[in-house]
Formats: structure tokens, sequence, C-alpha cells
């Protein structure tokens, strides 16, 4: 999860929802969390601000990514061989495999995670659609933002056909998420390209990698 603060704006965005697109942009190296802050501080920020995607979307998205790394990760084996230069046995292959498709799977949850009910419930934040970003963020080059696939489900896919079943999050949880989703793309005020480009002007071109809110340390 991405959250972002300074005096004018808390800007969060979640995995698979502009989450590194976000780090790119406010010049922070993606995944070092230790340059951004905590729930708490975007909950309880005066301007909170989320990029909203459909649930279902994120899931399928989550979904390629799991399977690009499932076959990243095993394809290598499939070709290699022993010390001897014998070919790997097919059981140590389907053993190495397995490892990897847990691998895949738990990437496929972290990346797919609901969090509006825990995160968002109770804020008066404002929205990004998702689906407009990149009049928000401009793409630069392929080096800025990542790879895109196209995840969009189609109107009558439903959260029973594209989740997958997992120890982390249940379907009704998923279902809830979009009932969520659905809501508070209604009811929730968005935030204009213009007030966002003026809020952030600067970022953008100058990449500062200092912080922009003095952080308060957690203990």
């Amino acid at each position: 999860m991405f959250i972002r603060r300074n005096d004018k704006y808390a800007i969060m965005a979640v995995t698979r929802c502009g989450h590194t697109n976000m780090y790119y942009y406010h010049g922070l190296s993606p995944y070092v969390n230790d340059e951004t802050v905590g729930l708490p501080d975007w909950r309880e920020h005066h301007n909170p601000i989320v990029v909203l995607r459909n649930p279902l979307d994120r899931v399928k998205s989550a979904t390629f990514l799991a399977i690009g790394k499932f076959i990243q990760d095993t394809s290598q084996y499939l070709y290699e061989t022993e010390n001897d230069g014998e070919p790997r046995t097919f059981f140590h292959v389907q053993n190495l495999q397995r490892h990897y498709l847990n691998d895949a799977l738990r990437s496929l949850c972290e990346h797919s995670l609901p969090y509006m009910n825990n995160d968002l419930v109770g804020v008066n934040f404002r929205v990004i659609d998702f689906y407009d970003l990149d009049q928000y963020i401009p793409r630069r080059n392929d080096k800025l933002q990542s790879y895109r696939v196209n995840a969009k489900v189609e109107e009558k896919v439903t959260a029973e056909d594209v989740y997958v079943k997992n120890d982390e999050y249940s379907l009704e949880e998923l279902q809830h998420e979009v009932k969520l989703y659905e809501k508070y793309m209604i009811s929730q005020e968005r935030v204009t390209p213009e007030e966002w480009k003026e809020m952030t002007k600067g970022r953008f071109n100058d990449m500062s990698l200092e912080p922009d809110y003095p952080l308060e340390k957690k203990i």
C-alpha cells in the first residue's frame, strides 16, 4: 500500500491500483515503505484521496501477475540439468512447481486483498478513478509506470468467476468489496485532474527524494 501526505493532501493507492506509479510520481523508490506514512496518517488527514479500481479487475490483474511470476520462476528448471549433466527428473521439477505455485498464490493474494471495509469505511475521502489515472499521472516512458495488461472484466462477470480459493480472504469478502466500490464510485466526490496537478505541482518534474511532510516516528 502506498500512502503519502503533505499539508495539502494524503493519497492512498493499494497494489494493482496505480501503486507503483504513485511511488515514481512522488520521486520515491518503489516499495520503500519507510519513505511513506501509515494508514492513520491518511485517515486523519483533512483531504484524504484514494485511487479506486473495480475489485474484480484488480483480482484479474493480480492473477496475470501471479501467472507471469510462476512461469518466470519455473521455466528455467524445465531445461536445467543435475550436476552430472543428466536432466532433472520429472518429480524434482514437479516439486519445484508446487513450491512456486504456492509463491504465485501468495502473490495473487497480496495484490488483490480486499481493503475497503477495513480502511475506507468511516472516512470522508475523495476519489481518483483508476481508469482515468493517465490524466493525473502522465505516461512519460515505459520506465515510469508499470506494464499494462488488459485486465478489465466484462459487465456480466461476478466475484465467483474470478475468485481463487485462498487462506487470506473469502469469496464473501470479495463480494462485499465490490458492493463498497460501487457505492463509493457514486457517493464520493472526484478529484479533478486539474486540482491534482495543482496540488502536486513540482513533484512530477523534480522527482525529489526528500519527504514532503515531516514524518512522525512510530513506536
